[in-house]
Protein backbone atom coordinates (compact mmCIF):
# COMPACT_ATOMS: atom_id res chain seq x y z
CA UNK A 1 0.00 0.00 0.00
CA UNK A 2 2.83 2.39 0.90
CA UNK A 3 4.55 1.68 -2.44
CA UNK A 4 1.31 2.36 -4.34
CA UNK A 5 0.87 5.61 -2.41
CA UNK A 6 4.41 6.75 -3.24
CA UNK A 7 3.89 5.93 -6.92
CA UNK A 8 0.71 8.03 -6.88
CA UNK A 9 2.41 11.00 -5.21
CA UNK A 10 5.66 10.66 -7.17
CA UNK A 11 4.81 9.06 -10.53
CA UNK A 12 7.87 7.94 -12.53
CA UNK A 13 9.41 10.40 -14.96
CA UNK A 14 8.24 9.52 -18.45
CA UNK A 15 11.13 10.55 -20.66
CA UNK A 16 10.85 11.17 -24.39
CA UNK A 17 13.83 8.85 -24.86
CA UNK A 18 12.04 5.97 -23.16
CA UNK A 19 8.87 6.53 -25.19
CA UNK A 20 10.84 6.47 -28.45
CA UNK A 21 12.96 3.46 -27.58
CA UNK A 22 10.19 1.20 -26.28
CA UNK A 23 8.40 1.36 -29.63
CA UNK A 24 11.52 0.02 -31.36
CA UNK A 25 11.72 -2.93 -28.96
CA UNK A 26 8.04 -3.79 -29.17
CA UNK A 27 8.02 -3.52 -32.96
CA UNK A 28 10.51 -6.40 -33.16
CA UNK A 29 8.71 -8.39 -30.46
CA UNK A 30 5.51 -8.01 -32.45
CA UNK A 31 7.34 -9.62 -35.39
CA UNK A 32 8.32 -12.56 -33.19
CA UNK A 33 11.98 -11.51 -33.00
CA UNK A 34 14.31 -11.58 -29.99
CA UNK A 35 15.54 -8.16 -28.87
CA UNK A 36 18.64 -6.96 -27.02
CA UNK A 37 19.23 -3.53 -25.53
CA UNK A 38 22.73 -2.49 -24.50
CA UNK A 39 24.08 0.41 -22.40
CA UNK A 40 20.85 0.26 -20.40
CA UNK A 41 21.76 1.54 -16.86
CA UNK A 42 20.72 -0.81 -14.08
CA UNK A 43 19.60 2.18 -12.03
CA UNK A 44 16.86 2.91 -14.58
CA UNK A 45 16.29 -0.47 -16.16
CA UNK A 46 13.72 -1.99 -13.82
CA UNK A 47 11.76 1.25 -13.58
CA UNK A 48 11.39 1.39 -17.37
CA UNK A 49 10.59 -2.29 -17.65
CA UNK A 50 7.76 -2.07 -15.16
CA UNK A 51 6.59 1.20 -16.66
CA UNK A 52 6.21 -0.56 -20.02
CA UNK A 53 4.56 -3.72 -18.69
CA UNK A 54 2.10 -1.78 -16.54
CA UNK A 55 0.93 0.35 -19.47
CA UNK A 56 -1.69 -2.15 -20.61
CA UNK A 57 -3.46 0.25 -22.95
CA UNK A 58 -0.26 1.05 -24.83
CA UNK A 59 0.73 -2.63 -25.10
CA UNK A 60 -2.70 -3.51 -26.41
CA UNK A 61 -2.65 -0.67 -28.92
CA UNK A 62 0.93 -1.19 -30.12
CA UNK A 63 1.10 -4.99 -30.19
CA UNK A 64 -2.32 -5.35 -31.78
CA UNK A 65 -5.09 -7.90 -31.29
CA UNK A 66 -3.74 -10.80 -33.35
CA UNK A 67 -1.77 -12.28 -30.44
CA UNK A 68 -1.78 -12.01 -26.67
CA UNK A 69 1.60 -11.45 -25.05
CA UNK A 70 2.98 -12.89 -21.83
CA UNK A 71 6.06 -11.10 -20.51
CA UNK A 72 7.92 -13.33 -18.06
CA UNK A 73 10.78 -12.00 -15.93
CA UNK A 74 13.37 -14.75 -16.17
CA UNK A 75 16.15 -15.27 -13.63
CA UNK A 76 17.95 -18.49 -14.48
CA UNK A 77 19.96 -20.13 -11.73
CA UNK A 78 23.10 -20.88 -13.66
CA UNK A 79 24.15 -23.64 -11.26
CA UNK A 80 20.91 -25.53 -11.96
CA UNK A 81 20.73 -25.14 -15.75
CA UNK A 82 22.65 -27.80 -17.65
CA UNK A 83 20.47 -28.42 -20.71
CA UNK A 84 17.37 -27.17 -22.47
CA UNK A 85 15.09 -29.32 -20.35
CA UNK A 86 16.12 -27.36 -17.26
CA UNK A 87 15.07 -24.12 -18.95
CA UNK A 88 11.81 -25.68 -20.14
CA UNK A 89 11.08 -26.82 -16.60
CA UNK A 90 11.78 -23.31 -15.29
CA UNK A 91 9.40 -21.76 -17.84
CA UNK A 92 6.65 -24.27 -17.03
CA UNK A 93 7.08 -23.66 -13.31
CA UNK A 94 6.76 -19.90 -13.77
CA UNK A 95 3.68 -20.27 -15.95
CA UNK A 96 2.12 -22.62 -13.40
CA UNK A 97 2.44 -19.86 -10.81
CA UNK A 98 0.45 -17.50 -13.00
CA UNK A 99 -3.32 -17.37 -13.26
CA UNK A 100 -3.39 -17.96 -17.00
CA UNK A 101 -4.66 -21.51 -16.66
CA UNK A 102 -6.58 -23.04 -13.73
CA UNK A 103 -4.38 -26.16 -13.78
CA UNK A 104 -0.67 -26.90 -13.92
CA UNK A 105 0.95 -28.10 -17.14
CA UNK A 106 4.22 -29.51 -18.37
CA UNK A 107 6.29 -27.45 -20.80
CA UNK A 108 4.91 -29.29 -23.85
CA UNK A 109 1.37 -28.83 -22.57
CA UNK A 110 2.01 -25.13 -22.09
CA UNK A 111 3.30 -24.83 -25.66
CA UNK A 112 0.09 -26.38 -26.95
CA UNK A 113 -1.93 -24.06 -24.72
CA UNK A 114 -0.05 -20.95 -25.91
CA UNK A 115 -0.37 -21.91 -29.54
CA UNK A 116 -4.06 -22.78 -29.28
CA UNK A 117 -4.88 -19.49 -27.55
CA UNK A 118 -2.65 -17.27 -29.75
CA UNK A 119 -0.24 -16.39 -26.96
CA UNK A 120 3.33 -15.20 -27.45
CA UNK A 121 5.76 -15.73 -24.57
CA UNK A 122 8.53 -13.13 -24.16
CA UNK A 123 11.30 -14.14 -21.74
CA UNK A 124 12.80 -11.00 -20.21
CA UNK A 125 16.41 -11.20 -19.02
CA UNK A 126 16.68 -8.01 -16.92
CA UNK A 127 20.29 -8.63 -15.88
CA UNK A 128 21.67 -10.44 -18.92
CA UNK A 129 25.27 -9.40 -18.11
CA UNK A 130 25.59 -12.41 -15.86
CA UNK A 131 25.31 -14.75 -18.86
CA UNK A 132 28.30 -13.16 -20.59
CA UNK A 133 30.73 -14.82 -18.20
CA UNK A 134 32.38 -17.85 -19.87
CA UNK A 135 31.12 -20.27 -17.23
CA UNK A 136 27.54 -19.06 -17.78
CA UNK A 137 27.53 -18.55 -21.55
CA UNK A 138 25.86 -21.91 -22.17
CA UNK A 139 22.63 -20.26 -20.99
CA UNK A 140 22.61 -18.03 -24.09
CA UNK A 141 23.13 -21.01 -26.39
CA UNK A 142 20.28 -22.89 -24.74
CA UNK A 143 18.00 -19.87 -25.05
CA UNK A 144 18.92 -19.58 -28.72
CA UNK A 145 17.89 -23.17 -29.42
CA UNK A 146 14.69 -22.60 -27.47
CA UNK A 147 13.71 -19.62 -29.61
CA UNK A 148 14.65 -21.41 -32.83
CA UNK A 149 12.67 -24.52 -31.89
CA UNK A 150 9.57 -22.63 -30.79
CA UNK A 151 9.58 -19.47 -32.91
CA UNK A 152 7.61 -17.30 -33.04
CA UNK A 153 5.80 -18.44 -29.86
CA UNK A 154 8.86 -17.82 -27.66
CA UNK A 155 11.29 -14.91 -27.95
CA UNK A 156 13.88 -13.33 -25.65
CA UNK A 157 14.18 -9.70 -24.52
CA UNK A 158 17.62 -9.24 -22.94
CA UNK A 159 18.98 -6.10 -21.28
CA UNK A 160 22.67 -5.32 -20.85
CA UNK A 161 24.68 -2.54 -19.30
CA UNK A 162 27.83 -3.97 -20.90
CA UNK A 163 28.80 -3.40 -24.52
CA UNK A 164 28.14 -6.82 -26.02
CA UNK A 165 29.58 -5.66 -29.35
CA UNK A 166 33.06 -5.50 -27.80
CA UNK A 167 35.57 -7.95 -29.22
CA UNK A 168 36.02 -9.63 -25.83
CA UNK A 169 32.49 -11.07 -26.16
CA UNK A 170 32.75 -12.06 -29.83
CA UNK A 171 33.43 -15.75 -29.24
CA UNK A 172 30.51 -16.00 -26.82
CA UNK A 173 28.01 -14.20 -29.00
CA UNK A 174 28.92 -16.09 -32.15
CA UNK A 175 27.39 -19.19 -30.56
CA UNK A 176 24.06 -17.44 -30.07
CA UNK A 177 24.14 -14.70 -32.71
CA UNK A 178 20.47 -15.06 -33.70
CA UNK A 179 19.53 -13.65 -30.30
CA UNK A 180 21.19 -10.38 -31.32
CA UNK A 181 19.82 -9.71 -34.77
CA UNK A 182 17.68 -6.92 -33.28
CA UNK A 183 20.07 -5.03 -31.00
CA UNK A 184 19.56 -1.45 -29.84
CA UNK A 185 21.76 1.01 -27.98
CA UNK A 186 20.03 2.85 -25.14
CA UNK A 187 21.15 6.47 -25.65
CA UNK A 188 21.96 9.06 -23.00
CA UNK A 189 19.02 11.08 -21.77
CA UNK A 190 18.54 14.48 -23.38
CA UNK A 191 18.85 17.79 -21.51
CA UNK A 192 15.05 18.07 -21.51
CA UNK A 193 14.65 14.63 -19.93
CA UNK A 194 17.41 15.35 -17.40
CA UNK A 195 15.72 18.60 -16.33
CA UNK A 196 12.45 16.69 -15.92
CA UNK A 197 14.23 14.22 -13.64
CA UNK A 198 15.73 17.03 -11.54
CA UNK A 199 12.26 18.56 -11.16
CA UNK A 200 10.93 15.15 -10.13
CA UNK A 201 13.58 14.99 -7.38
CA UNK A 202 12.68 18.53 -6.31
CA UNK A 203 9.13 17.42 -5.65
CA UNK A 204 10.13 14.12 -4.07
CA UNK A 205 12.64 15.67 -1.67
CA UNK A 206 10.73 18.95 -1.17
CA UNK A 207 13.64 21.14 -2.27
CA UNK A 208 14.20 23.93 -4.77
CA UNK A 209 17.05 23.76 -7.28
CA UNK A 210 17.60 27.15 -8.96
CA UNK A 211 17.57 27.18 -12.74
CA UNK A 212 21.29 27.96 -12.92
CA UNK A 213 22.07 25.00 -10.67
CA UNK A 214 19.90 22.73 -12.82
CA UNK A 215 21.88 23.81 -15.88
CA UNK A 216 25.14 23.01 -14.09
CA UNK A 217 23.89 19.56 -13.10
CA UNK A 218 22.92 18.84 -16.70
CA UNK A 219 26.31 20.09 -17.92
CA UNK A 220 28.31 18.02 -15.43
CA UNK A 221 26.19 14.86 -15.41
CA UNK A 222 25.05 14.69 -19.02
CA UNK A 223 22.40 12.08 -19.58
CA UNK A 224 23.32 9.89 -16.58
CA UNK A 225 20.39 9.85 -14.16
CA UNK A 226 22.43 8.08 -11.51
CA UNK A 227 24.93 10.96 -11.52
CA UNK A 228 22.10 13.48 -11.32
Amino acid sequence: ILLQLMQTIFPPVTTTLYLDEREKWLKEIRRGESVSVIFFPKTDRFRRLHQTLEDKEFLKKFLGMTHKYLFQMTYLNISLVEDKFDIQEHIARQLNLSNISPSSHSFDQWLSFLQKNNFRLVLILPDAERYLQPENSHILSLLLYLTLDYAPIISVFSLYEADITHSMFLSLLTLSKDLYESTYFYPMYSSKDTIAFIQYLEKKWDIIVPTREQEKIVEYCGGHFWLV
